[in-house]
């Protein structure tokens, strides 16, 4: 499902990510996705991007946020373990891949790196809450997680898989571009 919001300045396109995108060739200017792309499996994941990258325009940009581990050098068996844990806790499919791995993938599809940080994954530590959300929304998300059980519980396993494995993952942010 696409939705869209227009204004004066520019025009906003919410629709599932997973669908091949519904616009012509080289159209949209931005992209941005915020965690959306770890929830599929890596061979989708550039599929997607490629898709992406179809329906920007010249020097158009992308920007993501995706939930990713610190590096390749895990453990055996390490990965697919954290892989069971993380679905456990988020009950939902999630497929992490590393910041080398995000990289490679974006060039793979043809864009070309602008820049790219990672910050701690602290996304349910109250200062983060905040940072994040502002005072209000940071209140109204531990009003709605009191008055919710369910909620509460899944939001503490969730918080458990993140510091639990802590050092091994982070928030990565990379913008990219569309070649001229």
């Amino acid at each position: 499902m696409i939705e869209s919001n227009k204004n004066a300045h520019r025009h906003v396109i919410t629709g599932d990510i997973a669908d091949p995108i519904q616009m012509n060739e080289e159209s949209c200017s931005v992209i941005y996705g915020e965690a959306s792309l770890t929830m599929h499996r890596d061979e989708k994941k550039l599929e997607i991007l490629k898709d992406i990258y179809r329906v920007l325009k010249p020097g158009g940009r992308l920007g993501i946020h995706e939930i990713s581990l610190t590096t390749n050098e895990l453990p055996d068996g390490f990965g697919k373990q954290m892989t069971r844990e993380a679905i456990r806790a988020t009950k939902h499919p999630i497929w992490i891949m590393s910041v080398e791995d995000w990289l490679k993938c974006l060039i793979e599809a043809g864009f070309k790196i602008e820049q790219q940080f990672s910050r701690p994954v602290h996304l349910l530590e109250m200062e983060r809450l905040i940072e994040d959300e502002g005072v209000d929304g940071a209140m109204r998300f531990m009003w709605n997680t009191m008055n919710n059980s369910v909620a509460a519980e899944r939001i503490m396993e969730i918080k458990t898989f993140f510091c639990k494995y802590e050092k091994y993952l982070t928030g990565n942010c990379v913008v990219c571009r569309k070649p001229e």
